[in-house]
């Protein structure tokens, strides 16, 4: 690098979840990281709802979608406050100071859903944005499905299809069938599924 960064800036300051709250030392961070989100049990949003209403348990839990409606607001919380340890804390004229974010989070959350909610105007790119490799199994796999249709089979059994992947009839699910990659190829080729989980036993196209 022609301009090489000294060793002073290159710095790295890492501050736990609890620790985030009303820090203004990281405010000329350009880059925040959360390395991963903080998630409560069940019972602890169930109990915020319960409190912040004035309602006892006694009488039953409130509805589920106001328990989410609690997880919802705690996630947005944590999140600003977590996010504003760095740079944006500093104003630009009438606006904030640009800054990168890093989120590691379950997608399952709707941690990344929210973020346009409580930043609005931000920009929001995938972390990871080249595909995931498709596992060797799951190729020969798809590859044996497109092969049987053009010999016109009907019907391919999973002891079959196991042999052809060289796994074990117990072992299918986990390495060719629970993949999405599988599943989106089966459908377009148009295969279906005799029985469910496990008692599937083959799979059959009816044209």
């Amino acid at each position: 690098d022609e301009n090489p960064v000294d060793d002073e800036e290159a710095t790295v300051r890492v501050i736990t979840w609890g620790n985030h709250m009303a820090v203004n030392a990281y405010r000329d961070f350009p880059n925040v990281i959360l390395a991963g989100t903080l998630f409560m049990r069940d019972s602890s949003y169930i109990a915020m709802t319960h409190l912040s209403q004035g309602r006892p348990t006694r009488d039953g839990f409130r509805p589920r979608s106001e328990i989410m409606a609690t997880q919802k607001g705690e996630h947005a919380h944590f999140l600003l406050q977590a996010l504003c340890r760095g740079r944006v804390r500093q104003l630009d004229g009438e606006y904030c100071k640009p800054m990168d974010a890093y989120i590691i989070a379950s997608e399952r959350s709707g941690v990344i859903q929210q973020l346009p909610e409580i930043f609005p105007g931000c920009t929001m790119k995938t972390w990871r944005e080249e595909p995931k490799a498709i596992p060797k199994q799951v190729r020969i796999a798809v590859a044996y499905l497109r092969a049987m249709m053009a010999e016109g089979v009907m019907r391919i059994t999973y002891e079959t299809l196991a042999a052809v992947v060289k796994v074990s009839r117990q072992n299918l699910a986990r390495d060719v069938l629970s993949h999405p990659e599988w599943k989106a190829a089966a459908q377009a080729l148009g295969w279906n599924t005799s029985g469910k989980g496990r008692q599937a036993r083959m799979l059959y196209r009816l044209v």
